[in-house]
């Protein structure tokens, strides 16, 4: 089912997997919470401390970060729909509430919350808090907190590979050896009679 025609239904809050491929929704894996004392939404944002210059673009040195909600919840063990009832008489409604919310943690289940306040798009379980009630230990109260999962996409540019260069040979540098003493004598007495005029 598309996002968009679940926003009409949202007298209750209803937590909703996506399916695999991430564009539709799984209605059948819904769970409709029957108790949400608590919805607190976090949206948060990070501005730069540096001074920001005169007429710059604001946004520039603003980093918006993702979301976080999280919901005080009770699920009872008898279910508040009459079609459930009989069904909900046996034992076992919260604990497989319960379950099913590990699972879908366990497994970075991509969810839709739908409140009767707000969609929440693509969050994950990121903590669930259970505090069971001795007095009727089978039905389930405590928070869930959920993640927003921000996507990014990657473009990757292809580029033409230059040509390899041509190797350049390296041109050692040879060593000027001195001369032996014979050729010095012999050089020296060249060097003298060329300047007697001789």
């Amino acid at each position: 089912m598309p996002i968009l025609d679940v926003i009409g239904f949202a007298e209750q809050t209803k937590i909703i997997p996506y399916d695999s491929d991430e564009l539709t929704l799984n209605t059948d894996a819904m769970i409709e919470l029957d108790c949400v004392e608590n919805e607190a939404p976090v949206d948060s944002g990070q501005l730069t401390k540096l001074p920001v210059e005169e007429g710059a673009d604001v946004s520039d040195h603003f980093k918006d970060e993702s979301s976080s909600l999280t919901l005080t919840v009770k699920h009872s063990e008898q279910s508040l729909a009459f079609d459930e009832l009989i069904e909900s008489l046996l034992p076992g409604r919260s604990k497989d509430f319960y379950d099913q919310l590990r699972e879908w943690k366990s497994k970075a289940q991509l969810l839709v919350i739908v409140t009767p306040h707000r969609l929440y798009d693509k969050y994950i379980i990121t903590n669930i808090a259970p505090s069971w009630d001795p007095t009727n230990s089978r039905s389930f109260a405590g928070t869930i907190t959920f993640q927003e999962l921000i996507r990014v996409s990657t473009q990757t540019v292809e580029l033409n590979a230059p040509a390899p260069k041509k190797s350049k040979k390296k041109l050692g540098v040879k060593k000027m050896k001195p001369a032996s003493p014979a050729k010095r004598a012999s050089a020296l007495s060249a060097l003298a009679r060329w300047t007697s005029g001789g």
